[in-house]
């Protein structure tokens, strides 16, 4: 998925998959959420969190999220969507994405043509409605794969290319002109600085569902140390981000 031949394609998914409306029975019980504050991946986080999580990551948690609101609300923040809140995946790693080599009815022509290639997502176990920002967010995140290889990660560049094939997109679907020039360059500035907010809230969520699996989980799997590495890259990106809280300054 780090080949922009593929994550092109990944993107323009997410578009289609976030252009998706939910039905006024699904906004209307969504509304009653968003009134609590807890939206989409908010919800199974505070789900997931057990006795054995400190302290100080449920306080991180409850700054990010005051964090993230203002930022939504500041003036300079752009808004992509007549809603932040669609259809989200929020699970979106290498396993749950299938490249279909064979989409073309013709295959000589699809053969040397990726563009008649298509992507699918698979496994909506934890998908539902949420802020596309965090289906981004942690979508890159799970470039560093299971095993957390944080050198896999999304370079600023391979971001901001991501983000413009999204949005390209995403402009496409709802007929409208797609921005140009600076206007276009500041836009997607703008939404992959708050995909990197959502990035944190990745980290801090898998950290405590990692902390939850290592009690409860029959699997092999070593969820303390996965626990631990999220956790660790949270403060990691935190920094080099240079998302400060209110908290912080005090």
């Amino acid at each position: 998925i780090r080949q922009e031949k593929f994550y092109k394609k990944i993107a323009e998914s997410f578009a289609a998959l976030h252009s998706i409306q939910p039905s006024s029975a699904l906004a209307s019980e969504f509304e009653s959420d968003l009134n609590k504050d807890l939206t989409g991946f908010w919800r199974l986080i505070h789900l997931w969190i057990t006795p054995n999580v400190s302290s100080q990551v449920v306080s991180e948690l409850t700054a990010l999220q005051a964090h993230i609101q203002h930022f939504k609300s500041a003036s300079n923040q752009v808004q992509i969507l007549p809603s932040d809140y669609v259809l989200c995946h929020n699970d979106l790693n290498h396993g749950n994405i299938i490249y279909d080599f064979e989409s073309s009815t013709d295959h000589a022509d699809s053969a040397n043509s990726d563009e008649q290639k298509m992507v699918h997502f698979v496994d909506f176990e934890n998908g539902g409605i949420g802020d596309w920002a965090f289906d981004l967010g942690n979508h890159f995140c799970e470039w560093a794969g299971l095993d957390l290889n944080w050198r896999n990660l999304a370079s600023e560049d391979a971001k901001q290319n991501f983000v413009r094939y999204y949005l390209s997109k995403l402009h496409e679907i709802k007929g409208e002109a797609e921005k140009t020039g600076e206007e276009k360059e500041q836009e997607e500035k703008r939404v992959v600085e708050r995909i990197k907010r959502f990035e944190l809230v990745s980290h801090l969520g898998w950290h405590i569902w990692a902390v939850r699996q290592a009690g409860i989980s029959p699997l092999g799997f070593d969820y303390e140390k996965y626990a631990k590495k999220r956790l660790e890259r949270y403060w990691v990106d935190k920094k080099q981000y240079k998302i400060v809280f209110e908290e912080d300054k005090e």
